[in-house]
């Protein structure tokens, strides 16, 4: 239950105010909210799952402590790539 929990709220405070959120917003606009809603939740279901797929099937091929270092060096590149920030032309 406790990794539940923490996912959950690592993912909750993650996602509050992506893309998706805006895009459901829209799409509220639009259509009925409980048909959003139940939408969103199937297509966020089918991306974690597919995610928690693909995590598993490295975790059986990659010993976890090359998976370890991967990771941190891709929060690494990602922190560098948000801080230089993007130029429009």
């Amino acid at each position: 239950m406790d990794a539940f929990l923490l996912s959950f709220a690592v993912i909750f405070l993650a996602e509050l105010g992506d893309k998706s959120q805006l895009m459901a917003m829209a799409f509220a606009t639009r259509y009925r909210a409980w048909t959003v809603l139940v939408a969103v939740t199937l297509a966020t279901l089918l991306v974690h799952a597919g995610s928690v797929l693909v995590g598993s099937l490295f975790a059986l091929a990659l010993p976890t402590s090359l998976i370890q270092v991967l990771a941190g060096i891709a929060f690494f590149v990602f922190a560098a790539w948000t801080i230089r920030g993007d130029k429009l032309g």
